[in-house]
């Protein structure tokens, strides 16, 4: 259903699926969650992680990935920062996709400063090896805001 774009549809079914005691597991509510994010439905995403919490289902690293790109997508930078919050209390296992999605969401809202301090705490904190994606993004917001010192200084880190 959510392939085909029908996630009302999916929607239905997984009031289906929850009323068989463990059918409805973490990938298929990632799965609806990604449909309802591809479709710009933020809060409907949102209620989908709600049900499964309220199901006793661990969010995974794709969950959070779901939500913080939801809300890089509607330009919700706060809200992905809260995501984020919400993972390092659940004890999520961070890794350099979660990073840099967040990073690129403060570059494309404008918050470099933000970006910078979330690059530190990826290298320094968690010990989560950035990619080349990740020194892409901040070499080219750093480029773009002037800061050519601190845009080198990450080319030579790379």
């Amino acid at each position: 259903c959510v392939a085909a774009d029908r996630v009302d549809e999916a929607h239905l079914l997984l009031n289906e699926m929850e009323a068989v005691d463990g059918i409805a597991d973490v990938i298929t509510y990632n799965t609806l969650a990604k449909g309802n994010a591809k479709a710009g439905r933020m809060d409907r995403c949102f209620q989908i992680y709600d049900r499964m919490l309220a199901q006793c289902i661990k969010p995974s690293q794709v969950t959070y990935g779901i939500l913080l790109d939801c809300c890089i997508n509607q330009n919700q930078v706060d809200r992905a920062a809260e995501v984020f919050h919400q993972m390092t209390r659940d004890g999520c296992v961070m890794n350099t996709v979660l990073y840099t999605t967040l990073i690129k969401g403060f570059v494309r809202a404008g918050q470099l400063d933000h970006a910078t301090h979330v690059f530190e705490q990826m290298r320094t904190g968690r010990s989560v090896p950035p990619d080349l994606i990740t020194f892409s993004i901040l070499i080219k917001a750093n480029c773009d805001g002037g800061r050519l010192e601190a845009a080198l200084q990450l080319l030579e880190a790379m």
